[in-house]
């Protein structure tokens, strides 16, 4: 994600894969496989998530909840704070 303005962001989502695919088979299931992320997981949770990130550090909001699986954050965050610490 690239800001390029207060109020436009340009998203390029790109996956890898572990290898080149070697047939058509293989390149249509990782075909398959972007498309349900960049329409669905990305579409639906990462960038609404992403765009009230933004508005927290705006000052828009005042908390964020997050889900059960986004422990990662949580620590990331601690790490920061200890290395700055």
């Amino acid at each position: 994600m690239f800001p390029s303005a207060a109020d436009e962001t340009l998203f390029i989502h790109t996956m890898l894969t572990p290898e080149v695919p070697a047939d058509a088979k293989s390149e249509a299931h990782w075909a398959r496989s972007f498309e349900l992320i960049d329409t669905g997981v990305f579409n639906r949770e990462d960038l609404v998530v992403c765009e009230q990130s933004a508005r927290l550090s705006s000052g828009a909001n005042e908390r964020l909840i997050l889900g059960r699986l986004e422990q990662n954050l949580r620590r990331f965050h601690g790490s920061v704070e200890g290395a700055l610490q």
